[in-house]
């Protein structure tokens, strides 16, 4: 499990008819919690190099945007809150 902290910034314009436009912009400190897990097998090939297979899971959340300001009033804009992905890896590891 991983915390990322980082800036972020969202800028939005929109001009539907001419002569009228609306604009969006937010900018805050995120805290994307991580959480990942690996299934497989691993075999040392030589002295220092390992060989490794297998199949990954992986989730980011609380990425959902809370809202910001449209307009100069504060409009909610939430979206996806859990991005994840799984997939075989196959991994070369050299030490020394």
């Amino acid at each position: 499990m991983a915390l990322l902290l980082g800036q972020y910034d969202v800028r939005g314009d929109n001009t539907p008819v001419p002569g009228f436009q609306t604009s969006q912009r937010e900018s805050l400190t995120r805290t994307i919690s991580v959480l990942e897990t690996e299934l497989g097998v691993s075999r040392q090939v030589h002295h220092g190099i390992n060989l490794s297979l297998g199949w990954l899971f992986q989730a980011w959340t609380d990425l959902g945007t809370s809202g910001g300001t449209f307009g100069g009033f504060f409009a909610g804009a939430d979206d996806a809150n859990i991005m994840s992905f799984d997939g075989l890896f196959a991994r070369a590891e050299f030490s020394y």
